[in-house]
């Protein structure tokens, strides 16, 4: 005679931590994300102190300098973005490393177009507000501090936002990031309730079910 013991409690669900070891080149990255947060906070350092020297001398440098300042706001918030990031890249969140490469994809092309920008173009407008007396070359003129100062932080952010990227869309990173994913809770099935038994037997352990008359 068959018999079904009750099934005891629903398993836990698995834990996402256990017994998963973080590759080594996940950590370099949020290394890269916490260096490229400190890029950053740099380069807000010196826009602070460029238009801060700069002041209010004229009307068109107090626009530029509005401009500078709600810049300025930008990069304070992607400082601490980057930063919220890179800890929840270490924890394995997924949703972490997606976020990571549309920042990441943001600063290869922001800082991209301004590293060319500053070591082509701006060269060229740097000699040009030398050479003219307009005022549209005084207003494009910039401090050699500051000037070389950004270009090289943009160069160092291009190649940290690059190594972001293919760090994290490596094969250990990817299989790492699927392991640390929460898993399905299977479904919970009650206790099969206790066989009735043949006329005339005792009932089954646990059960309430009459006892019939032999026949």
């Amino acid at each position: 005679m068959s018999y079904y013991p009750p099934m005891g409690p629903p398993p836990p669900a698995p834990s996402s931590s256990s017994g998963v070891g973080r590759p080594q080149i996940v950590t370099a990255a949020a290394g890269l994300m916490l260096m490229l947060a400190l890029l950053d906070f740099i380069t807000v350092g010196l826009g602070i102190a460029y238009y801060a020297q700069e002041g209010s001398s004229t009307a068109a440098a107090g626009n530029s300098g509005a401009n500078g300042f709600s810049s300025i706001g930008g990069g304070v918030v992607a400082t601490g973005l980057l930063i919220v990031m890179a800890m929840m890249v270490l924890r394995g969140k997924n949703w972490a490393r997606i976020v990571t490469f549309v920042i990441a994809g943001l600063g290869i092309a922001c800082c991209g177009c301004g590293s060319v920008f500053i070591f082509g173009g701006g060269a060229f407008l740097s000699y040009l507000s030398s050479t003219s007396s307009s005022d549209v070359a005084s207003q494009i003129s910039f401090p050699a501090w500051y000037f070389w100062g950004v270009g090289t932080l943009y160069v160092l952010a291009f190649l940290c936002s690059v190594a972001i990227v293919v760090l994290l869309a490596m094969r250990p990173s990817n299989e790492w990031f699927k392991a640390m994913a929460p898993q399905a809770r299977p479904p919970y099935q009650p206790p099969y309730p206790p066989q009735q038994p043949p006329y005339g037997g005792p009932p089954q352990q646990g059960g309430n079910y009459p006892q019939y008359p032999p026949y």
